[in-house]
């Protein structure tokens, strides 16, 4: 049995190798360059499905869910906007290539802010939206729900389509050929096109 000191050298070391396994946190982006055995920034950057020229497109902004941002962020910590939803905000945002901040509340809607910090259209699910949106290369935003669906929402905030799975609470992701992958509580991993 290990003591308490070991146990907390060997997470404290354990967290050391994902880190590393995982690239770091540095601006290169973080990536192992395969072949070379070196941790920096890979020599291509994979977007998958994604909308190209998104900043944000999905939960920690890309496939490889690094939370590293091609923008410095404010400097000076001053509020530029805020909006209310009707419920508690629990979603990470997702912004898409025009700047639309999309989120999900636990009011059951997904919304589409416009960069000023306007609505620009919310969607109204069955129950609690706690999942982050993600965006298509096409602009559809998916999101799941409480009601046990994916949601995919056109662009102008209409409902292109709905899948039935268990609670979602996990966030989408979307492969470079569009299938787009989604965790649910029902223990099913699904892939959908």
């Amino acid at each position: 049995m290990m003591t308490p000191d070991i146990r907390k050298t060997g997470l404290i070391l354990g967290g050391i190798l994902v880190f590393v396994a995982l690239g770091g946190c540095g601006r290169g982006g973080g990536n192992t360059v395969a072949g070379s055995g070196k941790i920096g920034a890979a020599a291509v950057t994979v977007y998958g499905g994604a909308q190209p020229g998104s900043p944000w497109s999905m939960f920690h902004a890309n496939l490889q869910h690094t939370g590293l941002s091609r923008y410095i962020g404010s400097q000076n910590g001053t509020l530029k906007w805020k909006y209310q939803t009707g419920g508690p905000v629990r979603s990470s945002p997702a912004i898409g290539a025009d700047g639309t901040v999309y989120v999900g509340s636990q009011d059951g809607n997904l919304y589409a802010i416009n960069p000023d910090g306007t609505l620009k259209w919310k969607y109204k699910t069955g129950y609690l939206v706690d999942s982050s949106p993600a965006i298509g290369a096409d602009g559809t935003v998916y999101v799941g729900s409480d009601d046990k669906n994916l949601y995919a929402i056109k662009p102008n905030g209409t409902l292109k389509w709905t899948y039935l799975t268990g609670y979602i609470v996990s966030s989408p992701a979307i492969g470079a050929d569009g299938t787009v992958y989604i965790g649910s509580f029902d223990g099913n991993l699904y892939a959908i096109r």
